[in-house]
Formats: C-alpha cells, structure tokens, sequence
C-alpha cells in the first residue's frame, strides 16, 4: 500500500510537472523510481499512455494560495485580483515593496491612505515571507521629467532662473540627460519623452532658444540596438507622400566624413569631395606643423564660376585666418602651372597636376593649413559652392531624403581658446573599449561610443552609450576639471548599481523643416523667437518690478 501510494503521488507531481516541461518531468520520475521499488517501472508509461494538455491538467498555483509566481504576471493580467507569496527583498517609504520567489519579483505599491498597513510595513524585516493580495495595474506609459533643475558642467550655455533662496538659483534643462541615466538605473529600463528644451546659445536657422526632442533611452542595448530602433521608428512613421526610407541607413565614420566633405554632418547627395593632397604640398610645411594638411576640390569643366562666385568664395575664406585658400579655372595647361607655381612652387604644381588627373576646363579648389580648420573650411566651401550654383538655376543636389550615420567621433577635442580638454558631445559619452588604454597618454585618440543622425546635411540627432562605470566617470570629470561635488549625484546613481545603457535625441523641428525644405525651424514653430531670442509678440524678455526684483534678491546694474 505504501508503495502503490507513492506511485499515485508521483503520477499527480508527474501531471503537474509534464505541463511545464515534459522531459524534466519524465527525469525526475526515473531518477526516483529505482530508489523506491523495482515495481514502479510500470510508472513510466503514464508519459507514453496519457495525452496530457491544459485542458485536462491544472496550473502549478492551482496547489497553493497563490494564483500566479511574482515572475508571471502580464498586460492581460491588469484589473484582475490576484494573490502572491514570496520575500521581501525592499521596501521604500513604507509605500513600495518588492516582493520575490523562485520565479522573479514583482513590485507592489500600498494605497496612501491604509495608514495601519503602511505601520505593519515598516515594522517589517527583509526577507520576511508574506502572502498578498492585490489589483494588477499596469506601469504608468509616460515618463515627465523636471524643466527646473540645478546648473552642471559640461554642456550648453543654460538658462539661469532665480528662487526666494538668496543666492541660490535653477537652471532650466538644456536636455532630460541626467534625469533619463537616473531612470535606467532605477529600473525603468526603456523611457521616451517629447521633451522641451532650453539653451541660451546664438540664434541660427537651425536653433533657437527653446526647442522639441524625441527623447529616448534604453538599458542594456548597444548602438546598433539604438539605431535599428530609431530606423524602424522613422521607416513607420515616415510621411506617405515621400519615397520610403530604406531598412538600413548609410554609415560614415566622423574621420571619412571629415576627409572626403569637410563636415561631421555631410550633405551626400553630390559629390565635390575633398581629396586628400597632403603629400603633395607637404614641400609648403616650412614650419613642420604636426598637424599640417592639404585638401583639394575638382570641379569638373562646364560648371559656372562667375566673377561674383569668385567673390562670394573669398570673402567666405577669410573667415579661417589660419588655413592658404587658393581657388582658379584651369583654362590653359602651360599658364595654369606658371600662375599657380609663384604659389605653390613649379614642382608642387606639376606633381599636383597628375595627381588629381586635372584637365583644362576644371576648376580647383585648394586649402592647407591645420587639419581640422582646413577641413573645416573646405567643408563650408563645399556646400556654398553647390548653394551659388543652385542660386543660378544649376541642379547639384539630387532631389531626395538620405540618412546616415556618423560614428566614431573623437572623445575628446582641444578648447583652441584655454588648450584644455572637451568632450565633443557631453561628459557622460562612454569611451570606444578598445582605446581605453590612450586615456591617460594620448586622450585626443580616443574614439567615443556617438552617433549622430544626418538628413541632406542636417543633424537631426544625436546620442551615445552611457558611461555606467563610476570610476571611469569620476576619472573623465577629472580630464575634463569638472567639480565632482556638481555632478554628485551622477556618481551616487552610477555606484548605487546603473545597467549599461545608451539612447538618443531627435530634433522634431529640424526634421521637421528639413522634410519640408524650409530653411529655418522658426517656420515648423509656433510662436519663435526670433534671431536674437526675442518674442516677436509680447515683447519677452521684459522687465519686472521692483517688488518682484525683492522677492526674487535680484539687484540689476546698468
């Protein structure tokens, strides 16, 4: 009897365990039977002999006084009452529990007004063991993070608004960056936001004072997680009327977008690429400049180059009083060389010549100098060229939307005006793994985890994988003389235990105005600002009383 009762035991553990995996099951009845009696063996043809199906089997917490595991519930669970048990592995402010079994945790959340249960809460130990009862609700769908926060290194010119507190000051967000880190590390590990914006930067076409982003940020996710997630997400909502987007974007990285447009943001739909001629004028480096460069532009014959181009494209090179702009048309082989070799040298000339497969009727457009300005500026002559052509009814730029990729941006770049470090994009940019050993002796070397988003020669947006390491963040905000006690609370979230993590900010008004060919994103705002950060229609900024000026410890001076 003893052993025919067992076997009945087991045959109802075998049910219950077949629904969930049947081969685990069928191991744990052998693994048992021999123990017990060599009659048994009969037991094992349960599995072969009964169909079992979740119609004539029942749940696991079919047998306890649970109705689910703290890792079970779903969406289609919200509204319903249910019962768990498990551990109390947290609790904050007597309101918020985690509650956790073998199966995974759950978070629950006490009503404000059950005084008496919120007394029982705090009374309670980790790790006590509890039995409760409760209404699935589903996880709030939007995340709002704060405009007024403190003032922080490392970014933007932010706006400053004053308290009652004397001395004592917010800033308003030139981003949610801190507050969308701090989210991944409390464990809401995908957020978005259409977020409001605010830097007190100079007025161009494509910014001004206060603008819209599509905030986004993930955890545990890389920068193809990132970028696949920001192409589906344009590819669906891309606008009818337009051709589609292709599935995957183009990728450049900043060092090739530098070297063949002259620009971390390139226009790719014509060509005029810049063509590296370093070599070839390094005779001209009289002053052995590391960082000495030369580029050039072909033109091929037949394209226009007026006398007010001429112009146009002088006044616009002295902008960069550090870089040899030099510009002509190639009318004549022989007095070409001899015009251009008083500048340059015969032989420099001639070595130029069959290097760039020049032919009478082209147009060139030559530049040295320090790299970065050089490139800089034959970026900008690039796009004005192509723009004065356009102007005159010529058609250079193909009449369509691409997107591309800009990766690889260097960490760091020289601030030319105190020769100290800054980041490119903001200090919190995780470094490339694989040039963290430059850090401390060649940090001008080291490539970041960026990418930024470019339509037709626009950035749209930009983002990067998070430093999650706090050592390595304190060691950056070192590089970069940062006060630690300002960013404080950075490194509090990044020690308390933070996922990797990374994320994103599209420009809503500069994709706006570039979908629809504007030339300013004061045209897709309502009520702009104009080029000086004025109200156009209330006159803002404007004064405030004397009184106000008291309440608010505000002492102007003419």
């Amino acid at each position: 009897m003893y052993f025919k009762s067992f076997v009945q035991y087991c045959s109802r553990i075998q049910y219950i365990l077949l629904q969930q995996n049947e081969k685990v099951s069928s191991y744990y009845i052998y693994n048992y039977r021999n123990r017990i009696s060599m009659n048994c063996r009969e037991f094992s043809k349960i599995k072969h002999n009964v169909n079992l199906t979740n119609q004539n089997t029942q749940r696991t917490n079919s047998y306890t006084n649970r109705t689910h595991t703290c890792g079970e519930l779903r969406y289609k669970n919200i509204g319903e009452k249910v019962t768990l048990c498990g551990w109390l592995q947290f609790q904050r402010l007597k309101k918020f529990l985690v509650l956790r079994d073998g199966y995974g945790v759950t978070q629950l959340v006490v009503s404000s007004e059950d005084q008496e249960l919120q007394k029982l809460i705090d009374s309670l130990p980790y790790e006590s063991i509890l039995e409760v009862e409760g209404i699935v609700v589903a996880r709030p769908k939007d995340v709002e993070t704060p405009t007024l926060f403190k003032a922080t290194p490392g970014g933007a010119q932010e706006y400053v608004v004053p308290t009652r507190f004397p001395g004592q000051f917010y800033s308003l967000v030139q981003s949610p960056q801190q507050f969308k880190q701090m989210l991944m590390a409390g464990a809401i590990d995908r957020y978005f936001q259409i977020a409001r914006c605010y830097r007190d930067e100079g007025s161009r076409s494509d910014r001004q004072p206060e603008f819209t982003q599509l905030d986004i940020e993930m955890a545990f996710t890389s920068t193809e997680g990132i970028r696949k997630l920001v192409e589906e997400m344009l590819q669906y909502s891309w606008p009818t009327y337009l051709n589609p987007l292709p599935n995957t974007f183009n990728e450049m990285t900043y060092e090739d977008a530098m070297e063949k447009y002259g620009s971390d943001k390139p226009d790719t739909r014509f060509d005029f690429k810049l063509q590296n001629i370093t070599q070839i004028l390094k005779p001209l480096n009289t002053l052995n400049q590391t960082d000495f460069y030369a580029t050039c532009i072909i033109i091929e014959s037949g394209m226009k180059y007026s006398s007010s181009i001429r112009e146009k494209l002088n006044t616009f090179s002295q902008e960069s009083t550090d870089v040899k702009f030099l510009h002509s048309k190639v009318r004549n082989k022989e007095d070409w060389i001899k015009n251009i070799g008083r500048i340059l040298t015969d032989d420099v000339v001639f070595n130029l010549w069959n290097f760039c497969n020049l032919t009478e009727g082209c147009i060139v457009f030559l530049a040295f100098g320090p790299k970065l300005q050089t490139l800089s500026l034959m970026g900008k002559i690039r796009i004005e060229y192509a723009n004065l052509l356009e102007e005159k009814g010529v058609q250079i730029k193909k009449d369509e939307m691409q997107m591309l990729w800009v990766t690889n941006f260097p960490l760091f770049e020289l601030d030319h005006t105190t020769g100290t470090l800054q980041t490119v994009h903001h200090p919190f940019t995780a470094p490339h793994p694989e040039d963290l050993h430059l850090l401390d002796d060649l940090p001008l070397n080291v490539r970041s985890l960026a990418y930024d988003l470019v339509l037709n020669g626009n950035e749209i947006g930009g983002g990067s994988i998070r430093i999650h390491d706090p050592v390595l963040q304190e060691k950056l905000f070192q590089m970069l003389s940062i006060d630690r006690l300002k960013l404080q609370h950075i490194l509090h979230m990044l020690s308390s235990g933070c996922p990797p993590h990374g994320g994103i900010a599209l420009g809503i008004d500069r994709l706006m105005a570039t979908i629809l060919k504007t030339p300013s994103i004061r045209d897709v705002i309502a009520f702009p600002k104009t080029f000086e950060g004025r109200d156009p229609i209330s006159g803002a900024p404007s004064e405030i009383s004397e009184k106000e000026k008291q309440l608010y410890h505000i002492l102007t001076t003419s």
